[in-house]
C-alpha cells in the first residue's frame, strides 16, 4: 500500500460516495478477471466481494458503480 489505497493489492482503487465504498461495474469484472478468489457469486444471485473485508456489493438505481455493504460472510477461498 504504497499510496495508502487500502485495495491497491487487487488493482483497484477505493473510492467512496456518500460514506459507503463504491466500485464500478468494470472494476467488479476486472476483479473477477484478475483476483477469482476474491469475488464470490452465490447460487441465490448475491455477490460479495473478498477484499479488505467481506462486502455484499448492492445495485444503486441510476448509478454506473456499485455500492458494498460490509458483511459477515466468511470466505470461500484462502486469499493469495
Amino acid at each position: 500500500m504504497a499510496n495508502g489505497d487500502r485495495w491497491e493489492r487487487w488493482g483497484v482503487s477505493y473510492t467512496t460516495r456518500e460514506g459507503r465504498p463504491v466500485l464500478s461495474e468494470e472494476s467488479i469484472w476486472q476483479l473477477e478477471l484478475l483476483h477469482p478468489e476474491a469475488v464470490e457469486r452465490t447460487p441465490e444471485g448475491a455477490l460479495y466481494l473478498h477484499l479488505d473485508q467481506t462486502y455484499l456489493v448492492t445495485a444503486i438505481p441510476g448509478r454506473a458503480f456499485r455500492a458494498l455493504v460490509p458483511a459477515e460472510r466468511p470466505r470461500r477461498v484462502a486469499p493469495r
